[in-house]
């Protein structure tokens, strides 16, 4: 009987460990969902500074370097599924918005800019921002030209010509 309750009580405290962690982040807002998300939003305000400064969006292959040139917003710059990766960053910008102006976008709201990728080195780019089953945060979030910010939990491919 003792060793019944001992086992229960055990059960509760396993099951407690596990659970509450999960309520405590999905309440206070910190889990690395919306850590990325803040993530997205400095660095499409930082792209949309540099647009406002320069007429256009960063050339793709050096866009970090040129948006966020402080060294205090390396943090950002990184996804935080690999905080503990310095070499690691996992967000990437549509290479053929690089050079163009926001203004002379057609539809800022449908045009993804940075994004989480499967790219990990700094300044990734690619013309294919949206991954069809992406799930680093049971997702991918996407920044959109028009300063939105969404997770898309069903993907599906961006096929431009």
């Amino acid at each position: 009987m003792v060793g019944r309750i001992c086992l229960g009580m055990f059960a509760v405290l396993v099951v407690a460990a596990i659970v509450f962690p999960m309520f405590a982040v999905a309440k206070s807002g910190h889990g690395p969902s919306a850590a990325c998300m803040k993530h997205l939003y400095r660095m499409m305000g930082a792209l949309q500074v540099y647009d406002t400064d320069n007429g256009a969006l960063p050339p793709a292959d050096r866009w970090m370097d040129a948006a966020l040139p402080d060294p205090k917003d390396e943090l950002v710059l990184h996804c935080p599924t690999f905080a503990d990766h310095p070499s690691i960053y996992g967000y990437a910008v549509q290479s053929r918005l690089s050079g163009k102006s926001l203004q002379s976008l057609e539809d800022p709201t449908a045009e993804p800019l940075v994004f989480e990728s499967v790219l990990l080195g700094r300044n990734a780019h690619t013309d294919k921002p949206i991954l069809p089953g992406f799930r680093r945060h049971g997702g991918q979030f996407v920044a959109y030209a028009s300063g939105e910010v969404q997770i898309l939990r069903n993907p599906r491919p961006t096929h431009r010509h």
